[in-house]
């Protein structure tokens, strides 16, 4: 044990060694853009492909955001740059590709109930 740290300031600082900082909540920006996303993945048909492609994708979610940053000359052709660094501060944060996917659930939902209650009123 080096000098000058005691056994048990050694133990509360080998306890903050690891942990992980708290994340910022999603901005209400993120969020209107995410539920758009949503609707539109619902709307084409997509939902459960995009619901299995998100979580088989969810462990990479920082590292993806990484590639977007890493991409970003390339990417900035097709899309703003602005755009670019937006996706890349979403992908950063652990809850949001399942806040995505929850929101893709409950658009699913939404829209069954409509067509149910649509064909009960013909």
């Amino acid at each position: 044990m080096p000098r000058g740290i005691s056994g048990k300031g050694f133990r509360q600082a080998l306890k903050r060694a690891f942990a992980v900082p708290a994340e910022e909540p999603l901005t209400e920006q993120q969020r209107q853009w995410m539920d758009k996303l949503a609707r539109k993945v619902v709307a084409r048909g997509l939902t459960v492909p995009a619901i299995l492609l998100l979580e088989s994708i969810q462990p990479l979610g920082f590292v993806g955001s990484q590639a977007v940053v890493f991409f970003k000359p390339i990417i900035s052709l097709v899309f703003r740059p602005e755009f670019c660094d937006e996706v890349a501060r979403l992908l950063e944060k652990r809850s949001a590709l399942r806040d995505l996917m929850q929101m893709i659930e409950r658009c699913d939902a939404e829209a069954r109930a409509a067509e149910t209650s649509k064909g009960a009123d013909q």
